[in-house]
């Protein structure tokens, strides 16, 4: 009997790296801008940030979606989930109007719009951590 290895490569299909061509893409949004408050994250960020950055903005959105989530586990109601977090989010993860003229906005929005989608590479692995995340992610704004 003739055994069969699904594990082999076909030659035909193999991918052939040229290494004069560019292999990664461009950075479309490097420069992007946050006009709005609200962002929908359709685009994952491809500008450079430090690692110190990447932390840090990583461990403060877990710190308010870790709340979010004590809010929901102590049954709390929207008005009281909304005077807990407040602080929070102030202290965490602040994200100013349009009209109060601030020179931090698009650093804020650049946060939120980073620590989003870092949060949300940490949360792939499982299908379970994935709609935790999304919950939680619904809820905050």
């Amino acid at each position: 009997m003739l055994r069969h290895d699904d594990h082999r490569i076909d030659p035909k299909r193999r991918h052939v790296v040229d290494h004069r061509k560019r292999q990664f893409a461009t950075p479309q949004y490097k420069d992007a801008e946050y006009p709005h408050r609200l962002n929908l994250y359709s685009d994952a960020p491809t500008a450079d940030i430090t690692l110190e950055q990447f932390e840090q903005w990583a461990i403060d959105r877990l710190r308010v979606l870790a709340e979010l989530e004590a809010c929901s586990y102590r049954n709390k109601t929207a008005a009281e989930t909304a005077a807990h977090m407040k602080p929070v989010l102030d202290k965490f993860l602040p994200l100013e109007t349009n009209s109060s003229g601030s020179s931090r906005l698009a650093a804020q929005r650049q946060k939120d719009h980073y620590s989003h989608f870092i949060l949300r590479l940490a949360f792939a692995s499982t299908e379970d951590l994935r709609r935790r995340f999304g919950r939680f992610e619904t809820m905050l704004r």
